[in-house]
């Protein structure tokens, strides 16, 4: 960058920047994946934001973001629902990182296949009725809630999974507070129905 100055009528200075030819302008430094170097969090921080501040009229719901060691073979997030339990339920194994909800269709998203260090999130967004599953930063997938209502749920509590140390989630936070490693997380789901 180089300064220039013009000198305006009464003898004052205003001086202005410009880029010199061949100078790169300074870029804002962005949170990085292995993936997509250079990729942003925009997705994930809307999400958080909303959960977070309520910027919509009821928005509530939860934001689950950490991140995975992905190994080889294992570039599959799996979103089931699951058998009636009135949880999320984020469970890292050998073959996917799997996403358990009552609410949820059953299908399968295939990743990245380089194994690596990947950042992930799962959001649930009670106003929209959405689930949102961004991985490797950059990558974004919304899947619609289905209209299963808290009445027709039982209060059953979770399977319990056995963590294998391999396959660890860390720097989890959920609504923006940390959590202690596992490679298994579950929450209570909230609803947008009154129904009992």
């Amino acid at each position: 960058m180089r300064r220039e100055e013009k000198i305006l009528p009464g003898g004052e200075r205003r001086g202005s920047c410009q880029e010199a030819k061949g100078e790169e302008p300074t870029r804002r430094k962005e949170l990085q994946s292995p993936d997509h170097p250079g990729g942003s969090v925009t997705m994930s921080r809307l999400f958080l934001l909303l959960l977070l501040h309520g910027l919509a009229r009821g928005t509530q719901g939860l934001s689950l973001c950490g991140w995975r060691t992905q190994t080889g073979g294992a570039n599959i997030l799996r979103y089931r629902g699951s058998s009636g339990e009135d949880t999320v339920t984020v469970v890292d194994t050998a073959e996917a990182l799997v996403v358990l909800s009552p609410l949820l269709p059953s299908g399968n998203i295939t990743l990245q296949e380089l194994a690596g260090r990947y950042v992930f999130c799962v959001h649930w967004v009670l106003a929209l009725r959405i689930f949102n599953f961004t991985y490797g930063v950059t990558k974004s997938w919304i899947v619609p809630a289905g209209t299963q209502t808290r009445g027709h749920l039982s209060q059953e509590a979770p399977p319990s999974y056995t963590c294998n140390t391999n396959y660890m989630l860390i720097n989890v936070t959920i609504n923006g507070q940390a959590e202690r490693t596992s490679c298994n997380y579950s929450f209570p789901l909230q609803y947008t129905d009154t129904g009992e």
